[in-house]
């Protein structure tokens, strides 16, 4: 027989309705003191008593949960993001419930399924994947609060939280060309809109500057994980005439590409640079530590959350619906130079 608020409330010596005010955390006009709350926490733990969540939402029209959807748990980008989430959510005592893409759509009817319920007092969806917009409509149609974050050019009609990636792109490369570079080669996936995009600028930039892009500068993979880096890495150093510089499109593909030089018996810098984008933990201690674009993933999460939080609370109108973009910054170190005359 499962325990009821009824055998927590005659464990800790108090009523049902004190009981019900402490763990469903709502407002009270009744002052509880702290004794008493932690009676009943205690004795709630105790029996192994669990609130009901939906009788929760049903009765306050608040959960307290936060759903989070992410494209890809084991993008460390997207980490840095859940954990800021996680801790701000915990601030305003809300609890997040994560479930992931995996970075396939057929893989969507889970969260598509879990998130439809309407349980959840706000839904984020971090990251895009080409073609997920009428799932995410979906959600969104049975979620009032819901932002997004790095979903860049999904054209979503709720509030999302971006960083520029155009700027990052460009400063990328004005970066290299101030170092002298002409041969610059790329490493990407056209699966992920983001790295996508870092590919088109840098064939504008390099067609701009009148500079030749031979065929097997640009290496174009299935996913933006270090072995995708490492193997078209592979690929671009058995090019007689190799690149001074590689441009990878993200941090994981740039620490493949160090992998791969090394087995080749190349220096980086002195042989070939190297350069990432997102600053992601594992960046600066490399070896050697990578060049690269950081992104605001801190308080990408943060503000995503108190952008929830303002919704809940003061509602959403349509000019509210709009593109929050966080600037990027040049994180120069020690995996780029300029290149051997």
């Amino acid at each position: 027989m499962s325990t009821t608020m009824s055998d927590v409330a005659k464990k800790a010596g108090v009523s049902t309705a004190t009981v019900s005010r402490v763990l469903s955390g709502r407002p009270s006009q009744i002052q509880i003191s702290e004794k008493t709350k932690e009676q009943v926490i205690k004795a709630a733990n105790e029996l192994g008593y669990e609130l009901d969540l939906v009788a929760r939402a049903l009765r306050t029209g608040r959960s307290n949960i936060l759903g989070v959807i992410v494209r890809d748990t084991e993008d460390p980008f997207f980490a840095i993001i859940i954990k800021s989430i996680i801790r701000t959510a915990r601030k305003h005592d809300l609890d997040v419930m994560l479930t992931s893409f995996e970075n396939k759509l057929e893989h969507m009817h889970t969260p598509k399924q879990v998130f439809r319920s309407g349980l959840c007092d706000g839904v984020i969806v971090i990251g895009h994947l080409t073609g997920d917009e009428s799932i995410i409509m979906d959600i969104a149609r049975t979620n009032r609060h819901i932002v997004g974050i790095t979903r860049l050019s999904a054209h979503d009609p709720f509030p999302c939280i971006e960083f520029n990636n155009e700027i990052a792109a460009k400063s990328a490369m004005q970066y290299l060309r101030s170092l002298g570079h002409t041969k610059i080669g790329f490493l990407g996936t056209d699966t992920i809109p983001a790295i996508k995009q870092r590919k088109q600028i840098y064939l504008d930039i390099m067609k701009r500057d009148g500079l030749p892009v031979p065929p097997e500068y640009v290496q174009v993979g299935s996913n933006f994980q270090a072995n995708n880096g490492y193997v078209l890495m592979n690929k671009i150093l058995a090019y007689p005439d190799r690149p001074t510089v590689i441009l990878a499109g993200n941090d994981l593909m740039a620490i493949g590409a160090l992998h791969a030089a090394a087995e080749n018996g190349l220096s980086v810098p002195d042989d070939i640079s190297v350069m990432g984008f997102d600053n992601i933990q594992y960046a600066g201690f490399v070896c050697p530590p990578l060049t690269t674009v950081s992104f605001p993933a801190v308080e990408m999460g943060e503000r995503a959350v108190n952008v929830i939080m303002n919704l809940i609370e003061n509602g959403q109108t349509d000019a509210e619906i709009v593109a929050t973009l966080l600037e990027p910054k040049l994180i120069i170190r020690k995996s780029t130079k300029s290149p051997r005359e």
